[in-house]
């Protein structure tokens, strides 16, 4: 019996001395970030006993079979490093120990603590030297979650865009007089109304600055035909009319009423007319958006008349403006072919127009009641406006520029002239200004212009029986047969938390009650170690009695 019994108070003693490390250990990592706390989980030892159905049976003591790690979060508190990441949820870095022939990250391990910092390759890595691994960005910012990679912080800087597409919104003071039949210059005010100016880019990123004029030209009328004709008084219908009709008359420097129109054909639709006065031949069109228009109708043979049922078509002046560029100060012959006399040297006037070979207009644009005819209709029935500019058209400006500028948002009221709308979407080289991670683990590339750029996300991992993960040291798991395989994703998706950048997670160790723990195994070591003292006095009586 005493002989049992020092074993019993020895397996106790054993027992409790586990423990006592394991509380010992959650203390020493209070302050470690990530660290999950150990608890030793205690079980009864094989029973003794003759008859093993026996309900009598003695125990042999205690053993610790496992130490069960809480995976309860830590408290996240806030730092100053963009590279620190917590995770707000289930969820595990993944973390690879080293790169195959490809670059690709291999052997893995897992870990909580996001104290993360760059080598020198500005490949991003823990405190241990692992390689933080995330899913790859294609080239046009989507995540590949179909592969592993090593996220990096790429130094280089951001190519420069080309720009394909301007946009310049500018409103044209419709107050002022048309300009005589006059060779233009940009050195010369007098020969165009108003300008405005962008930069662009080309093929390399090198910026250029556009600039373009504007002349006002001669009003022509333009013709409106309705769909029914004649048409009904105060009955909605469609009004068919082309932005690009041939003009007539002396002095006028297009052939067209606009040019810029991407299609000729426009329509008016729902629109009604109704008449002004029963002996007058002007009438009033009421369009679609409630905007009215006052007209004339005309008779067959093309003069005003004041009988609706004479009406086949309605006419209405336009203000029409001729478009002139330059770019960075070369001029931009227009499509008639027209380009400036040669041998005089640039910011000379005669540059520009000499000999009857004056600089062309890049198109004209017309408005009525202030607006582009070519959208008079609206989006619905309207077409869009622009100017296009190639590299053949730019003399002297080296050839790799081609653009096109959308004008549709033009305006012609007699107010102030200013320009509404000034983008459009190339952009120089950039060189990195920083690097951010946000919610998802997407880490961003921010440059010099504002532009940012996808370069990967952070892989989370998630293990069903995360108890089974094997502590390697270095506050990282490795994967076992208990735990399984992980399943991978990232923040905020599925299982996975979300991801809070320039934060870490604390341990999660609660030091008060890790210390009432320590107390108790220390009064059960102490009775522990009686058990064997008193098992020692028994068998040392016995044998004095036996001598």
């Amino acid at each position: 019996m005493s002989f049992d019994t020092a074993g019993v108070g020895l397996s106790a003693l054993q027992a409790a001395s586990e423990a006592i490390d394991t509380i010992s250990n959650n203390i020493a990592n209070a302050q470690t970030i990530g660290y999950k706390s150990g608890n030793a989980v205690f079980s009864d030892e094989f029973f003794r006993a003759t008859d093993p159905s026996d309900p009598n049976r003695t125990g042999m003591g205690t053993a610790i079979t496992h130490i069960v790690r809480s995976q309860t979060n830590g408290t996240i508190v806030a730092t100053s490093n963009p590279l620190d990441l917590a995770i707000g949820g289930l969820g595990m870095f993944k973390t690879a120990t080293s790169l195959n022939s490809n670059g690709s990250p291999t052997d893995f391990q897992y870990t909580r603590n996001g104290q993360f910092g760059v080598d020198n390759q500005n490949r991003i890595i823990n405190e241990n030297g692992n390689y933080l691994v995330g899913f790859p960005a294609n080239p046009d910012g989507t995540i590949n979650t179909a592969a592993n990679s090593v996220l990096t912080l790429n130094q280089a800087p951001l190519a420069g865009a080309q720009t394909r597409t301007s946009t310049i919104a500018i409103n044209l003071d419709d107050s002022q007089s048309a300009i005589p039949t006059t060779p233009f210059s940009p050195l010369n005010s007098s020969t165009y109304s108003q300008s405005t100016s962008q930069v662009i880019f080309d093929t390399t990123g090198v910026s250029h600055t556009l600039n373009l004029y504007y002349q006002k030209d001669t009003s022509v009328p333009l013709v409106i035909t309705p769909a029914v004709v004649p048409p009904v008084l105060g009955q909605s219908g469609i009004f068919n009319y082309s932005a690009t009709q041939a003009t007539t008359g002396a002095g006028l420097n297009q052939a067209q009423v606009a040019t810029t129109a991407s299609s000729g054909a426009q329509q008016l639709q729902n629109a009604t007319i109704s008449q002004v006065s029963a002996s007058g031949t002007t009438y009033l069109m009421t369009l679609a958006d409630k905007s009215t228009l006052t007209v004339t109708g005309l008779d067959n043979a093309g003069n005003p008349t004041a009988t609706v049922g004479n009406i086949k078509t309605f006419t209405v002046n336009t203000s029409r403006y001729s478009v002139y560029g330059t770019l960075d100060g070369n001029p931009i012959p227009g499509p008639t072919g027209k380009t400036p006399a040669q041998g005089f040297p640039l910011g000379d006037a005669n540059s520009y127009a000499i000999g009857g070979q004056a600089q062309s207009a890049l198109g004209t644009m017309a408005f009525v009641g202030g607006r582009n005819i070519d959208n008079l209709g609206g989006l619905a029935g309207g077409q869009s406006s622009s100017i296009g500019i190639t590299a053949t058209t730019v003399g002297a400006t080296p050839n790799n520029v081609a653009f096109t500028i959308d004008t549709t948002a033009n305006t012609a009221y007699a107010g102030s002239s200013q320009t509404l709308t000034n983008s459009q979407d190339g952009a120089p080289l950039s060189q990195l200004s920083s690097y951010s991670f946000d919610n998802t683990g997407t880490l961003k590339a921010v440059y010099s212009n504002g532009q940012s750029k996808t370069m990967g996300q952070v892989q989370l991992a998630y293990f069903a029986a995360d108890t089974g993960l094997i502590p390697i040291g270095g506050n990282s798991y490795q994967e076992s047969a208990i735990s399984g395989a992980p399943i991978t994703g990232v923040a905020g998706q599925g299982v996975f938390g979300g991801l809070k950048a320039q934060a870490l997670e604390q341990s999660n160790v609660d030091l008060t009650g890790q210390l009432v723990q320590l107390m108790s195994m220390q009064r059960q070591y102490s009775a522990s170690s009686q058990v064997v003292k008193t098992s020692q006095t028994i068998q040392d009586d016995i044998l004095q009695k036996l001598t």
